[in-house]
């Protein structure tokens, strides 16, 4: 895993940047829902089913979903959690039909806050949101037993992070796009290290690698190895 052999995987499954809507979790819901009115001002609860097969159930107010309710698409998809003025607004849960999951803040129907996403394939993530992406602080514990903790952008790994792998080597620096770039320091298993510049995930530019016998390598390094 030293030589980032982790990062074509990664970005595999981590590619979707804008995946609750790519999944149809805001673009399912009925037109309906906003507009709808009750034929009572003081109606307090109840259960309506839209002409595309959604239901909604729980608070209203107005008219509009207010307070507690659950939403369930005619794909599959439920929401279960507090609305304001129609939309999912606090804490709630957000299910897929796929039994992939959102459980945390939304603001104005998004995923907007603190949140933890539990993927089908078992990878977890908790942490910052900000529009249905991951964006902010987090931390990802993967299939695999590995883990990362630090900053992310539109869902990618980018700022400041460390990931830790299965095998206990580990990395702690810069990240662009889901990839070491930038300065970096990595532990290897082997008991070597790495104090440098990082290039697309490998030990480029300028650097310290110190071998687990003591000796020092210190200058310049191209795709991984050493420059004589």
């Amino acid at each position: 895993m030293g030589q980032l052999t982790v990062t074509a995987s990664i970005k595999a499954w981590f590619g979707r940047i804008a995946f609750f809507v790519s999944k149809g979790s805001h673009g399912t819901q009925s037109s309906h829902t906003s507009d709808f009115r009750t034929t009572t001002d003081d109606m307090k609860s109840g259960k309506y089913i839209f002409p595309n097969g959604d239901i909604i159930t729980g608070d209203f107010v107005d008219g509009k979903r207010t307070g507690q309710g659950r939403y369930i698409f005619s794909n599959g998809h439920v929401y279960h959690g507090n609305f304001i003025d129609g939309k999912r607004t606090g804490k709630g849960t957000y299910r897929f039909s796929d039994d992939e999951n959102y459980q945390g803040d939304f603001v104005d129907g998004t995923s907007t806050g603190e949140g933890k996403y539990t993927f089908i394939n078992g990878h977890v993530y908790q942490g910052d949101w900000l529009n249905d992406s991951r964006t902010g602080k987090g931390k990802s514990i993967y299939p695999n037993g590995d883990m990362y903790q630090g900053d992310f952008i539109a869902g990618e790994r980018t700022g400041q992070g460390k990931y830790i792998y299965a095998n206990k080597e580990s990395y702690q620096g810069d990240w662009v796009e889901g990839i070491r770039s930038g300065k970096g320091e990595s532990t290897y298993s082997s008991g070597a290290t790495y104090h440098g510049d990082f290039v697309d995930g490998k030990r480029m530019g300028e650097g310290k690698y110190t071998f687990v016998n003591g000796h020092v390598y210190q200058g310049t390094f191209l795709n991984n190895n050493f420059m004589s």
